[in-house]
This record gives C-alpha cells, structure tokens and sequence, in this order.
C-alpha cells in the first residue's frame, strides 16, 4: 500500500497530485491543463486578499485580520506548488517504504504494519474532517445573522456587490474556495507526520527482526547453522538501520524548507489571531470563526511536534530494546554488530527545518511561548 495514500487520493481530486499510474499523453495534458486552472483558481483567492490590505491599510481590524488569511492562503499556495514541483521526489521517497527490506516478513511485523496504516488513515481523515468543519463553520456562520448578512471574508473582488445576484455569487465563491483550501490543507500539512510514522514502523521492524536472534537456538542444532542465521539476520538489520537514516536524509531535505516556513508564519498567525480576538465580541460570529481557525492551527503544529517527539524517542529507544536482549546465547561477532546499532541509534532521528528547528514537544511549547510573548507586544503597542 502506497505511504499517504489518502491524502494523495484527495490531492489528485483537487487537481493538485497527477495519479502515478497514468501513462496516457492526453490523460496527462488534460490533468495538467486541471492542474493550471486549480492553481489559478487558487492563487486569485489569495490575491484578493493581498489588494484588500492597501485598500484597508488604514482600517487596524480589517488589515489585521486579512494579513492572518493572506499569509495562511500564501503558505499553503507556496506548498502546493512546491508539492507540484517536487513530485518526482516525493514519490522517491515514498517508493523507499517499498524497498524489499522495509515490507513485513512474518505475522508480528504485518501486524504492526497494518496498525500503523490504520492509525495513518484514521489521523488524515480527522485532521481533514477538522479543517474542514472549521471552513464550513466559518462560512457558514454570517447566515445565522437575521438582518444584515455579510460574506465571510473582507477580500478585495474585482466588480462591485450591489446585487442580490453579485452578492450570493460571491458568497459561493468565498464557500467553495474556503473549503477547498482546507482540504488541501489537510491533505499537504499530514504527509510529513506519516512520514515520520512509517520511520517509527521500521524501526519496529528491525527490533522484531532482532529479537529472532535468542530464538535461533531452538531452531537449529548446529553452532554452523545458528552463527550464518545470525550473520545474515544483523547485517540485514545494520543496512535497514542505515536505509532508514537514509530516508530520515531525504525526509529533511524535501520537508525541511517547507518546515521553517510554517514554523515562522504559525507564529506569527497565533499572535495576529490571539490580538484579533481581543477586537471581537464573545458573542460575535467572527469570534468564534477565529477561534476554529486558530484551534486548526494549533493542532497543525502539535502533529508535526508529536510526530516528531515520537520518532525521536523511537530512534533513541533502540539501544535500550536490543540491550533488553538475551545476549548470552549470541556469538561474538554478532554482540560486536549490535553493540554498532547501538552506537549509531545514540543519534535520534528527527524532523528539522532548515536544520534550525527540531519538531518536538520542546519546540512546540517553544512556539507557544514565543507567540505569547510576540502578542503581548503587538496588544502593549496598540
């Protein structure tokens, strides 16, 4: 089964994520040709917010609160074409969890693997369904007004609403954009935490693998036969350990940038949308649109860190699973190769952006300390 695949399904609907298997020309001009017009459609939302803070430079709430979507919108129309662009890396690195090494070779090892795939699918779709309800909640919500209906957003359209018809049509084109945006959201921002999660399954793997080794004894009767079955099992494990460092090196390299970016504009989102709260009323829709908005993000950032956190405890938890071992029943040279896994797994795996920030539980508490602090600043001045 192919790592992410529902959230590539959803990224192929949306015209974003070409399907692997088409070969036809025309099939893949005609997807190019969606593909174009999705991210037209796209970036022209983005932009109607980029014109509408000149045109309300001087309104402090309004500005305030379209530099908090504009910079959502930018980020992630920056990410989907970096996915666009880095396609054939990413299915690289996908393709390396096909590797003869990394699928399961008995009932425990495909047990586990099919939990990790449930977990996987389970986390996307809630994720996804979050983002989702909370565009829906936003757009949604200025119909529950009973006089004065306004869109859902303050961005800048290129024709004036001063019909019933202009109006509805740009309220759906709000929805609909809204909506989009979130999925892709979801379906961009959960790739780099099943990454991470199908590292913790290898890892799982070769601990498995390992734990055959006391066993070996009650399989085979000569120290000839059990010494080649441990030879053959550690160098097995050795490579699989140093292919997962492998895909640890190509995980940085495609999600490390895009890491940094959300670090810095998540930040910065969380102190513009704390401040825009303290303009609102609690009793307010805007109110409580902001407050699903900023819950979206604070759970973006705490997937990444928990994913993070998780593999690297995972990769450091090695060397105490292998010292765990019966070490009495294995030769020497086999004790010298796992004492080398134990060495090597002394350095953890981990997630980082721009090789600056490490996705942890430090960094998360980190993000939120410094997003207080920025928006005490932003409230002290104003």
């Amino acid at each position: 089964m192919t790592v992410g695949e529902f959230s590539f399904k959803i990224m192929e609907y949306f015209g974003v994520w070409r399907p692997i298997s088409w070969q036809s020309i025309w099939a893949i001009r005609l997807y190019n040709l969606y593909n174009f017009f999705m991210l037209a459609f796209l970036y022209f939302f983005t932009l109607t917010f980029f014109i509408s803070l000149f045109e309300n430079k001087h309104n402090k709430e309004v500005f305030m609160e379209n530099s908090f979507y504009f910079s959502t919108l930018l980020v992630l129309c920056f990410k989907i074409t970096y996915v666009r662009f880095k396609r054939e890396e990413i299915i690289a690195l996908t393709n390396m969890f096909l590797q003869g090494k990394c699928i399961p070779r008995n009932q425990d090892e495909f047990i586990i693997q099919q939990n990790i795939l449930a977990e996987e699918r389970s986390n996307t779709r809630s994720f996804m369904t979050f983002c989702l309800i909370t565009c829906t909640v936003y757009t949604v919500l200025p119909l529950t007004k009973r006089r004065n209906i306004s869109l859902p957003f303050k961005s800048w359209s290129p024709y004036k609403i001063d019909s019933t018809f202009t109006f509805w049509m740009t309220y759906f084109f709000q929805f609909v954009s809204a909506c989009i945006f979130g999925v892709l959201f979801a379906a961009i921002e959960i790739l780099a935490p099943i990454i991470m999660e199908q590292i913790c399954t290898q890892l799982e793997f070769i601990i498995c693998r390992l734990y055959q080794l006391p066993k070996l004894k009650d399989t085979f009767n000569l120290n000839h036969d059990i010494s080649r079955k441990e030879s053959a099992i550690v160098n097995n494990c050795v490579e699989h350990h140093i292919f997962i460092f492998s895909i640890e090196k190509e995980m940085n390299k495609l999600f490390g940038f895009m890491v940094a970016v959300q670090f810095f504009v998540s930040t910065a989102n969380l102190c513009t949308g704390c401040f825009n709260l303290t303009t609102m009323k609690p009793t307010s829709t805007q109110f409580w649109s902001v407050i699903f908005t900023i819950n979206s993000y604070l759970v973006q950032i705490f997937l990444y860190c928990l994913y993070g956190e998780k593999v690297i405890q995972k990769s450091v938890s090695v060397t105490d699973r292998i010292y765990s071992m019966d070490w009495n029943s294995l030769s020497k040279n086999c004790k010298q190769q796992l004492i080398i896994i134990m060495m090597r797994s002394r350095k953890p795996i981990n997630l980082t952006g721009a090789s600056l920030i490490t996705m942890s539980v430090e960094t998360l508490l980190k993000i939120l300390k410094t997003s207080y602090s920025v928006f005490n600043l932003i409230r002290n001045t104003n």
